[in-house]
C-alpha cells in the first residue's frame, strides 16, 4: 500500500488545527502528524 493510498483512510477525517477544524488532507504537516499520534494512542 502507498503512502497516498494509506493517507486516504483519514480524508474523511477533520482535524483541529489554529484555523479551526479542517479535513486531514488539508491540514500541514504539523496538525496531521499530531492528528495520526492521537490515533495511535487511542485518542481518537
Amino acid at each position: 500500500m502507498s503512502d497516498d493510498e494509506l493517507m486516504s483512510i483519514f480524508d474523511e477525517h477533520l482535524v483541529e488545527t489554529a484555523a479551526g477544524m479542517v479535513p486531514f488532507r488539508e491540514a500541514n504537516e504539523a496538525d496531521q502528524n499530531r492528528y495520526l499520534e492521537a490515533v495511535v494512542g487511542g485518542a481518537v
